[in-house]
């Protein structure tokens, strides 16, 4: 008469475990630099002279440099995205079962006590 017993057999499927989303955002700072610039300044001197005086107006033009910003894009970084396979072991349980052999003895019979799966012995003491 066989034994037998079940044993677990673990099986494994893919599925899907959920995603990763990644998105950008712009954030606003305010940014302060010193930008040299560059202005005239008229001096004017007196000094004596010989001869007579002249009338009129003299204009001089004066210039300056103003700063106006403008802005452009620069790439400062970059984000990679990649995926990398992990192992892990789990431990899992579920109920087995297995048959258990019985001896009922009926009449004047000796019996054999069961020590392992391949090794009967007699008993003395019956």
């Amino acid at each position: 008469m066989p034994i037998r017993e079940e044993r677990l057999i673990p099986q494994k499927e893919e599925r899907r475990a959920g995603e990763v989303e990644v998105t950008k955002s712009i954030t606003e700072e305010e940014r302060t630099m010193r930008v040299p610039l560059r202005r005239e300044e008229v001096h004017v001197e007196q000094r004596p002279v010989q001869g007579g005086p002249e009338e009129g107006t003299i204009r001089v033009p004066v210039t300056e440099e103003q700063v106006t910003i403008s802005k452009e894009p620069v790439v400062t970084g970059e984000v990679e995205i990649s995926k990398r396979p992990v192992s892990e072991e789990r431990e899992v349980r579920g109920q087995v079962r297995k048959e258990v052999p019985h001896i009922e003895k009926k009449g004047d019979v000796t019996e054999k006590e069961f020590r392992d799966e391949f090794h009967y012995e007699e008993r003395e003491d019956l």
